[in-house]
Parts: structure tokens; C-alpha cells; sequence
């Protein structure tokens, strides 16, 4: 709490309108908002977005188990909400960001609320120039941080951790000021939501009970606080532990298999200076050298942390001291045990860092008029540099990481065939890719989706997977392969040992390439030994299925390759009732060619249209001229215009 005797400064400055005040907060939070939505659906997904769009996609007690079973740190209520917004906002990018746009907005707003309920603590009134600039000050550098920004632009679940962390430093700071029933309820519910958004919220709760405890503790025979405002936070703890047990006890073992990310046995300097610059600057060094930013925000925490604890009881400028560096430490000092620190990790410090710049912001308002101008000019060259990172993160946004070419080469390579016979695969897992794959409808994507190989440098489920193909009477097969030497690390996914299927082709990308393999044409259908007039002899024919719902496929195997045809040779395939064969119901026609290094043998597919009616078919396949106008068909030795395959039955 604030001690009675802790002086404030003399009400000097002139008081804002609140009007004024709140137009100035609102254009802060209307350009943050447009810096996070500005070409939001410009960049695929990619890396973890792709994760939790796959865990959305699942139901809600699934969503759960796989948590549970795969071992994710992140608690599950935060997955839940990025569910109920993908049924509420759609699948598409933009849509799937915007609750983070929005979490990440409101942020902003929580900085500002934030700034204004610590300059309580330091000045007269809310409502002084000075508090004014100090907030703006916080605010905008809490708006344009890159770091903040390109969480608040993801769908993943840092920007949700992002707000309730200032939700939380609010809800103490105005308990210090005011120990009241309202704001310890308001700081349970702002806790357990954070502690539901990511675990690094429980490293920011424990460095501020930490911090508040101890400081009450220290203070115990000079100040005496209350017994029972020290009870009250202690409850206050409980029961946020409480609410917190059941998801722990559900996920007790996630602590001893988690393998962790990023490096570990850093040294603490260099992590401390890494660490601010990259909360200061997000990355961004073109103007300025990471040390100097690094020494820049160190002068931030400094100065800020000063006016505080100078302006009133020193506790909430411990708070934030530890909201700003408790999570820092803490990673640190994890990561030499297991490799858990990660950069991204940070962004649960930025709300209590701005909080601090702002405080510095405020000393300059209270300094003389030269040395105030000469701090000012220094504190928008700053805010400039971070601007400059931000625009610079902006500018390298691209409409494509890969995923959009690959898909088309997909489409493109499974065009002619029915999906069901067609199977598609990759050889690293990215959950990416499996949203843009189901997302475009390639064949068979809900079904028959298959990631190879399906373990690290797994050999045997390669060879597996193909014989499955083989086994389904699978034609072709589609095979991404990227640069993974990580996980593919021989390229077992690049050449399968498969008996049953040979490499025809290859589409190359820019990132890897898609090996095409067709499965042997062997003597499987039925002989057929029908001879063209321009010596194209049909051996035989195999078709794939005879009750079909979706398309009708059929095997065609020749007696010699005939891309020679091609340029005046097209074929036809016909589906007509059997008991009215003058009809024909659904046809075919296209360029008559087969790659050279699939020597002989040809899959043609006619996707069906749902209102066809059902009953028994037959199959006919033919030859045409289509150099010459009346498109004469090319006559077997029979003197017939086509050849019957044989009957198919649709829908039945």
C-alpha cells in the first residue's frame, strides 16, 4: 500500500480535459490496431500456426487428450478459445489472427490503464501533463514494438498472454493502492486466465508474490502492514492455485517429457543484453548497435524503478521490476537444466518494461526546460529506431512461404486422376501444410492425407506406407521433398523401396522438389487386343472399381509408348447407359500422351456430378483426329469407332 508519508510532488502541471486525454488514448490504440491488421492475411501460416489450427480443428475433449498425450506445455483453456474463434471467425488467415489482433489491441489499451494507475502513485493528479506524456510514451512503445507486434499478427497464443500479463500488474498495483474485494477477485480471474494462456505467466506470478511477500515481510517492524491484508493476498494465491491444480494434476508428465526449445547454458550477460535489446528494439539494429539499445532499455528499468520507489513505497517499483526481469532470470536459470529459453518467451516481461520507460518519461517531464528538451529529442530518436524495426518486420512480409506453389504442384499433378486413387505426401510433418492441404480440397485430403516418413529417419513405415498404397490400388503418389536433413536424414522419403511403384517424374520448386510415382502397369486387367488404324493397340484394361459414387477410373495399357500421337491425337471416354447407349452421359476427352518413362500404361478418371442417376454403365474408349475439322474418329480393325471397356454400376 501507499505509505501516508510518501511524499507527491506538487500539483503544478496543467490539467489535460478528458476529452483530450481520451482521443489521445484512443488514437494510440486505433494505430496499434492498424500496425497488427495491415496485411494481416498477406503472410501463410507457417511453424506453430499450423499447430494450433490442427489442435482447434479437434473437439474439445480431444483437443485435451492430444495435449495430454503429445506432451504440449501450453495449458488447454487457451486452445479452447482459439477453437470457439475458429468456428465464430472462419478458417482464413486473416480470420484465424484476428483474435490475436485483437488480444494484442487490447494490450495496448491495458499499458495505457496500466501507466495511469502507477503515476498515481508519483503525481498529483491523473489528469497532468506529465502523467499524460508518460502514458502516450509507454503506450506507443508498447504499440510499435516489433516483438509485441508480430506476436499480436500469429495465431498462436502469446498475444492472449500478452494482455492478461498487464491485466495482472494492473489488478496488483491497484490492490497495493486499494486492498479491496473487487480487485483481489479481478486479480484471481486475470491470474488463472494468464496461467491458462502459457506457463511463463506462472514464472511472471511467482517473481511478484516473490517480490510483494517479501517486500511486506522486510517491512514488517518499520511499517507493520496489516495482518490481514497479508492473509488476503495470501488467500488470493490459494485459490488461484486452486483453479489451477486440476489442469496440473491432468498434465503432471508434460514437466518430465517436455524436451524444451531453443538453447540452453547461456551466459547470464549475454542473455540479459540479448534479451533487452530485443524487448527495446525488437531485433531491429540497423541504426543502432544491440549494446547500445541493450544500455538504453537497462537506462529505462533503471530510471523508472528510481522515480518510484523515490515517489512512494518501494513495492510496486519491486513489482515491476520483477514483471520486467523475474521471467528472464527465471528461463535462464531453467534452461542450464533443460534447453527452454526461447526469445519469444519474453513478451510476457513488455507490459512491466513499457510501465518502466513510461516512469523514466515522467523525470523528464520534471526537468529543467534544456535538459527536458535534450532527454525528449533522445526518447523520439528511440521511439523512432523501434518504429524503424517494426516497418522494417512489416516489409519483409511475403504473400508465399512455399505452401501455395506446393499446393498447385499438387493439384496440378493429381488433375487427371479420381481421389481416391491418388495420395499425397511429405517428408517432414508441418501441420502448415496440412492446413493449406485440406483447406484447398486436394484429393483426398480429409481421408487420405499421409505425412512420410512418419517417424525421424524411419525407413521401414516408408516402405510400409507404399505397400498400403499398392494394397488400396493407390495410382500415383505425390511426394514432397524439402531440405529436412534433420528429420529425413537420408532421404528415405525421397527414394522409397517400393517394388510397386516407379519415379516418372519430378516437379521442381523452390524449396525441394515433388517426385511423381505411378504404380507398374502390370496384366492385371482384362485382354482386350484392340488395333487403331494408326497402329495404337489397346493390350488391355483394368477399371478400378465397379460400384462408384464420386468418379470412374479406368487402367489403360498399350502395346508401345505413344507421345507420338500427341499432336493430332486426342482419345474420348464415355460413360453411357447401358440400356440407352445413343445417350451419353458424362464424357472425357483430352490430349492422347503418356510420359515416356511411363512406357505404356495410362490412368483416365470422370469425376461423377451428384445428380447423376443410378444404374448400369458402359464404359467406351476411343481415338480421334482433331487436326481435321469434322474430327473424324480413328476406326479399330473392327471398323468400330470405339472400344468397349466393360459396365460400371454408379450408386447403387
Amino acid at each position: 500500500m501507499v505509505s501516508k508519508k510518501a511524499g507527491r510532488p506538487p500539483k503544478t502541471d496543467v490539467l489535460i480535459p478528458k476529452n483530450v486525454i481520451m482521443s489521445v488514448a484512443c488514437g494510440i490504440v486505433f494505430a496499434a490496431f492498424v500496425l497488427r491488421v495491415w496485411r494481416l492475411q498477406f503472410p501463410q501460416l507457417s511453424g506453430d500456426e499450423g499447430f494450433t489450427y490442427l489442435l482447434a480443428s479437434l473437439s474439445y475433449f480431444d483437443l485435451a487428450t492430444t495435449i495430454i498425450r503429445i506432451g504440449e506445455p501450453q495449458p488447454v483453456a487457451s486452445f479452447f478459445l482459439e477453437k470457439l474463434w475458429l468456428h465464430l471467425g472462419g478458417n482464413t488467415e486473416f480470420a484465424l489472427r484476428m483474435l490475436n489482433v485483437e488480444f494484442g489491441t487490447l494490450a495496448v489499451a491495458l499499458i495505457w490503464r496500466l501507466m495511469k494507475s502507477t503515476t498515481r502513485l508519483t503525481t498529483a493528479s491523473p489528469r497532468d501533463m506529465s502523467t499524460i506524456i508518460a502514458a502516450s510514451f509507454a503506450s506507443i512503445l508498447f504499440a510499435i514494438s516489433q516483438l509485441a507486434l508480430e506476436h499480436s499478427r500469429e495465431y498462436r497464443t502469446y498475444a492472449i498472454l500478452l494482455a492478461f500479463s498487464a491485466a495482472i500488474l494492473i489488478c496488483t498495483i491497484e490492490f497495493l493502492r486499494f486492498p479491496t474485494s473487487k480487485m483481489g477477485a479481478a486479480y484471481v480471474v486475470m491470474a488463472w486466465f494468464a496461467l491458462q494462456s502459457h506457463y511463463v505467466a506462472g514464472i511472471s506470478i511467482a517473481a511478484i508474490n516473490l517480490v510483494v511477500l517479501g517486500s511486506w515481510i522486510a517491512t514488517w517492524k518499520s511499517r507493520r502492514p496489516k495482518l490481514a491484508l497479508v492473509r488476503y493476498w495470501s488467500v488470493l494465491q490459494v485459490i488461484v492455485l486452486c483453479l489451477t491444480v486440476p489442469w496440473l494434476l491432468l498434465a503432471r508428465g508434460t514437466a518430465s517429457s517436455y524436451p524444451g526449445t531453443g538453447g540452453g547454458e547461456l551466459a547470464f550477460p549475454t542473455v540479459f543484453l540479448d534479451a533487452l535489446s530485443l524487448i527495446s528494439s525488437g531485433g531491429f539494429t540497423g541504426m543502432l548497435a544491440p549494446l547500445s539499445m541493450s544500455l538504453i532499455a537497462l537506462f529505462i528499468i533503471i530510471g523508472g524503478f528510481v522515480l518510484i520507489s523515490h515517489s512512494s513505497t518501494r513495492t510496486p517499483a519491486l513489482v515491476l521490476l520483477a514483471g520486467a526481469i523475474g521471467p528472464l532470470i527465471t528461463i535462464w536459470a531453467i534452461s542450464w537444466v533443460k534447453p527452454i529459453y526461447h526469445p519469444r518467451y519474453l513478451i510476457a516481461a513488455m507490459p512491466a518494461l513499457s510501465i518502466l520507460a513510461g516512469s523514466a518519461m515522467l523525470t523528464v517531464c520534471r526537468m529543467r526546460l534544456p535538459g527536458k528538451l535534450v532527454t525528449i529529442f533522445c526518447a523520439m530518436l528511440y521511439l523512432g529506431v523501434v518504429l524503424a524495426g517494426s516497418l522494417a518486420y512489416l516489409g519483409t512480409l511475403s504473400t508465399s512461404n512455399g505452401w501455395q506453389p506446393l499446393i498447385s504442384a499438387f493439384q496440378e499433378g493429381s488433375r487427371d486422376i479420381p481421389q481416391s486413387f491418388v495420395r499425397v505426401a511429405v517428408n517432414m510433418p508441418d501441420p502448415a501444410f496440412l492446413y493449406y492441404y485440406k483447406r484447398n480440397a486436394l484429393p483426398g485430403a480429409n481421408e487420405n492425407s499421409l505425412t512420410l516418413p512418419q517417424d525421424a529417419a524411419d525407413e521401414q513405415s516408408v516402405t510400409q506406407s507404399f505397400d498400403k498404397f499398392s494394397e488400396d490400388r493407390v495410382r500415383r503418389v505425390l511426394v514432397h521433398v524439402a531440405n529436412h536433413g534433420w528429420w529425413d536424414l537420408r532421404g528415405y522419403a525421397a527414394e522409397p523401396d517400393s517394388r510397386s511403384y516407379k519415379k516418372v517424374g519430378v516437379h521442381n520448386l523452390v524449396d525441394g522438389r515433388i517426385d511423381i510415382y505411378e504404380r507398374a502397369f502390370g496384366d492385371r486387367g482384362s485382354s482386350i487386343n484392340e488395333v487403331f488404324a494408326n497402329d495404337v493397340r489397346l493390350v488391355s484394361a483394368e477399371i478400378l472399381t465397379d460400384t462408384l459414387k464420386t468418379a470412374v477410373a479406368v487402367d489403360l495399357q498399350f502395346n508401345s509408348p505413344i507421345t507420338i500421337y500427341a499432336d493430332h491425337t486426342k482419345y474420348f471416354l464415355h460413360l453411357v447407359p447401358a440400356l440407352h447407349p445413343e445417350k451419353v452421359a458424362l464424357q472425357l476427352d483430352d490430349v492422347f500422351a503418356i510420359p515416356a518413362q511411363n512406357a505404356v500404361g495410362k490412368t483416365i478418371g470422370i469425376p461423377l456430378p451428384a445428380n447423376l442417376a443410378a444404374g448400369t454403365y458402359e464404359l467406351w474408349f476411343g481415338l480421334y483426329d482433331d487436326s481435321l475439322v469434322s474430327l473424324p474418329r480413328i476406326l479399330t480393325a473392327n471398323g468400330r469407332d470405339h472400344v468397349v471397356i466393360g459396365s460400371v454400376t454408379v450408386g447403387r
